[in-house]
């Protein structure tokens, strides 16, 4: 009797023992179920990070065009007002040949 007393407190601490390690085995999967869910979103995070990055990269590029294209603008201005004036000094430079006075310096 006391053999069977012993075998069956040992099949009780064994029993103990393996709702423990399924209770520890649980608690390792929900972790490892946490885990895998941040790292989800930290893929995620990473992804929308680069594409924010791939936007701010083509919007600078498209700034830098724009800037290119308005200081075109700006020397092409330059150069028609600048023949302009050189077409107005030639027009009075004529004008003073014809009437037989100097221009105005």
């Amino acid at each position: 009797l006391r053999c069977a007393g012993a075998m069956h407190s040992r099949l009780q601490e064994m029993q103990a023992a393996g709702e423990h390690m399924q209770s520890q085995l649980e608690t390792k999967e929900a972790e490892l179920q946490e885990l895998r869910s941040a790292q989800s979103e930290t893929q995620q995070t990473v992804q929308n990070l680069q594409i924010q990055l791939a936007e701010a990269d083509a919007s600078k590029t498209k700034t830098a065009l724009e800037i290119a294209a308005l200081k075109v603008q700006l020397e092409n201005a330059h150069s028609a007002l600048h023949s302009k004036e050189q077409a107005q000094l030639q027009r009075q430079q004529s004008h003073h040949e014809d009437s037989g006075t100097a221009p105005d310096v």
